[in-house]
């Protein structure tokens, strides 16, 4: 049986046949994780560059790895980020990785609760060279608290990350260089059908 971890399988169109399994990350702790625990983004932004994100939430870490070669070979994993010594005992980890891409900007967000009281907060990080170096993390506009189920939406001026937080959805833009203030769309929370 093979261990415990995250595997990588390329097809290989010349054979019609997919490539052995091979270990990317080993941890037995992902073993323990159900299908709504997992968190794992594969993303092709082109022929070339692909991304994969995933989350090991028993060791509160979050990772990258990424591919400019169509996924013939991958780099090894980047921490992204990782509970903090100093972050309080209850306070959420690192989790729920996003990518999205504008040109050859790369932008990344997460939760944790790095700040004091232990908060979850939403993070964001950007390269502008396709992941060859990164910028500092910063904290994600004046949101206070973190997305449930956030998603990047691509539009033709930048990104949309869309997400909800106490039961009401948030957008907020983000133009390449910085994001805008979070904006409640109280119509996307629910909706009331005109005929009952």
């Amino acid at each position: 049986e093979l261990p415990a971890g995250l595997y990588y399988r390329q097809l290989d169109t010349n054979e019609a046949s997919w490539t052995d399994a091979t270990l990317q990350y080993a941890s037995p702790y992902l073993r323990t994780l159900s299908r709504e625990e997992a968190n794992l983004q594969l993303v092709a932004f082109d022929t070339n560059r692909i991304f994969l994100a995933w989350d090991d939430n028993l060791l509160e870490q979050i990772y990258l790895q990424r591919s400019t070669d169509g996924g013939a070979t991958l780099e090894e994993p980047a921490l992204i980020d990782n509970r903090l010594a100093e972050d309080a005992p209850t306070a959420p980890g690192p989790a729920h990785l996003r990518i999205g891409m504008r040109g050859s900007a790369l932008l990344l967000t997460w939760q944790a609760g790095h700040e004091s009281g232990g908060q979850c907060t939403q993070y964001s990080r950007r390269s502008l060279d396709q992941g060859n170096s990164w910028e500092e993390t910063t904290l994600l506009g004046s949101l206070t608290g973190c997305l449930d189920n956030a998603q990047f939406l691509p539009t033709d001026n930048g990104l949309i990350l869309l997400g909800s937080l106490n039961d009401t959805a948030y957008l907020l833009a983000w133009d390449g260089a910085r994001w805008s203030n979070p904006q409640a769309q109280e119509t996307l929370a629910s909706f009331t059908n005109p005929e009952t």
